[in-house]
C-alpha cells in the first residue's frame, strides 16, 4: 500500500516520473508472472490505475484557459533545449528559414524566450524537424554514458549499484532478479543517453531505485564476521563467502562515505555566504514595489540555492519580478503577469517603460545586442545596484 502511495505521489509531483517507474514495474510484473506468484500483481494494477487517474485529472484541469497552447509550446521547447545544442553553423539554413540570426540563437539557448514573434511553437517545431543532430553511435553511447555518470556524483551511484549487485550475488541462491534489476537500471541509463536527456533528473533516480531494490534482496544473514580460525582448523566455503560479503560491505560503506563527502563538497555553500547576494537582491526587490524587475534566466538560476525549506522569500516579495523566459513562458500565468504590469513585449519594456529594470550576471551585452539587432535600439546599461554575483541595470536608449 505504501509503495502505491509513493508511486502516485511521485507522478503527482512530476508526470515524467512515470518514465522512472515504468522499467521497474515491467520488470517486477514479468518476474512475478514467471514465478507464478500473482498476489502482488493486484497492487501493481492498483498503482497503474492510481497513476493513470491522477494524470487524467491533471490533463482535465488544464484543458482550457490557454494551457493547451502553452503545453504545445513547452513540448517543443523542452525537446529542443533539453537535447544537445544544435550547432549554428551546421544548421544556418534551418535557422535562417525561421528568421533567426546567430544572436537570436544565442538568446534562445540562454532560455530568454520572451519574444512572441521569433520563439513561436511553429518555429521550434520546424527546427526540430529539420535540425541536424549528431547521430547516436556505439562510441557516442559509451561516451554519453560515461559523461552523464561523471556528471552525477563522479560514478559513485554506478559503483554502489555494482557493489549491491555483488552483495546479492554472494548472499542469494537465486541470482536472476538482482541481475535483471541491474540490467534494467543500465538499460534505462542507455535509453536516456540515446534520448539525450539531462542525467541528474533522469538517470540518477533509476540508480537510486535500483540500489534500494538490490539492498532489499540482500541476504543479511551472511554478514557474519569471520574471525581467524583456530590453529589447525580448516576454513570452509561458508566462511570464505562470509568474509567476501564482509569485505564488500566494508567497500560499500567506504564508497557511500566518499559520496557523502563529495555531496558535502558540492553543496557546502548552498545556503552560505556564496549565495547571500540573492537574498539581498530579493530584499531590494521587495523594498521597491513600484518598480518592475526583469531578469535574465542565468541571473535567476541560482536563486533556489540561497534558500532552504526553513527559509524562503517573504510572501508576495517577488510580485514585481519575472524572468525574461524560462519554463513558464507563454503560460496563462506569464500573460497575467504581463497584463498586470501593462507590458506587451518584455524586451522592449526594458527601454520604453519607465520603472522597468534589468537584472543580469555581468554586463548585459547579449540583451543589448538583441535589442539593437531585432528592434534597431542602441542602449547603454547603467548599473543601479550591485549584488556581487549579479547587478541591477537601467537600459537607456542612446541618442
Amino acid at each position: 500500500m505504501l509503495a502505491v502511495l509513493l508511486c502516485t505521489l511521485s507522478v503527482m509531483v512530476r508526470d515524467k516520473a512515470i518514465l522512472t517507474l515504468a522499467p521497474f514495474f515491467v520488470l517486477a510484473a514479468g518476474y512475478l508472472v514467471y514465478k507464478k506468484d500473482r498476489r502482488p500483481i493486484l497492487w501493481l494494477l492498483i498503482a497503474c490505475a492510481a497513476c493513470a487517474g491522477v494524470l487524467a485529472a491533471d490533463a482535465a484541469a488544464y484543458r482550457g484557459d490557454g494551457w493547451q497552447a502553452y503545453f504545445e509550446f513547452n513540448a517543443a521547447r523542452s525537446e529542443l533545449l533539453d537535447s544537445p545544442r544544435l550547432d549554428y553553423s551546421d544548421n544556418a539554413d534551418v535557422f535562417s528559414a525561421v528568421g533567426w540570426s546567430e544572436t537570436d540563437y544565442e538568446v534562445f539557448y540562454a532560455w530568454m524566450l520572451a519574444d512572441e514573434e521569433k520563439f513561436t511553437t511553429q518555429n521550434l517545431e520546424y527546427i526540430l524537424e529539420h535540425g541536424r543532430w549528431n547521430p547516436v553511435t556505439p562510441g557516442s553511447l559509451v561516451t554519453g554514458f560515461a559523461a552523464s555518470m561523471d556528471a552525477v556524483l563522479k560514478f559513485y551511484p554506478f559503483c554502489i549499484l555494482l557493489l549491491c549487485l555483488g552483495l546479492c550475488l554472494k548472499t542469494r541462491r537465486d541470482k536472476r532478479l538482482p541481475l535483471l534489476i541491474t540490467a534494467a537500471v543500465l538499460a534505462a541509463h542507455a535509453a536516456f543517453v540515446v534520448m539525450q536527456r539531462a542525467p541528474v533528473r533522469t538517470v540518477f533516480p533509476h540508480y537510486v531505485l535500483g540500489i534500494l531494490f538490490l539492498l532489499l534482496l540482500v541476504d543479511y544473514g551472511a554478514f557474519r564476521l569471520v574471525l581467524r580460525p583456530r590453529r589447525g582448523a580448516a576454513r570452509d566455503a561458508q566462511g570464505g563467502r562470509n568474509a567476501a560479503c564482509t569485505a564488500l560491505l566494508a567497500v560499500f560503506a567506504a564508497v557511500v562515505l566518499m559520496m557523502t563527502c563529495a555531496i558535502r563538497e558540492t553543496t557546502y555553500n548552498w545556503n552560505g555566504s556564496a549565495y547571500a547576494c540573492y537574498r539581498e537582491l530579493d530584499d531590494y526587490i521587495a523594498q521597491n514595489p513600484n518598480k518592475l524587475f526583469l531578469s535574465s534566466v542565468i541571473a535567476g538560476g541560482d536563486r533556489f540555492r540561497a534558500y532552504s525549506v526553513f527559509e524562503a522569500p517573504r510572501t508576495g516579495a517577488l510580485r514585481n519580478f519575472s524572468l525574461l523566459g524560462g519554463w513558464y513562458t507563454k503560460s496563462p500565468r506569464y500573460y497575467e503577469f504581463m497584463a498586470a504590469h501593462g507590458i506587451g513585449n518584455m524586451f522592449l519594456s526594458l527601454v520604453r517603460t519607465e520603472g522597468v529594470y534589468l537584472i543580469d550576471r555581468g554586463e548585459p551585452e547579449l540583451i543589448q545586442e538583441y535589442l539593437a539587432e531585432s528592434y534597431g535600439i542602441q542602449t547603454e546599461a547603467i548599473e543601479v545596484e550591485d549584488f556581487d554575483d549579479c547587478a541591477v541595470y537601467r537600459l537607456v536608449r542612446k541618442s
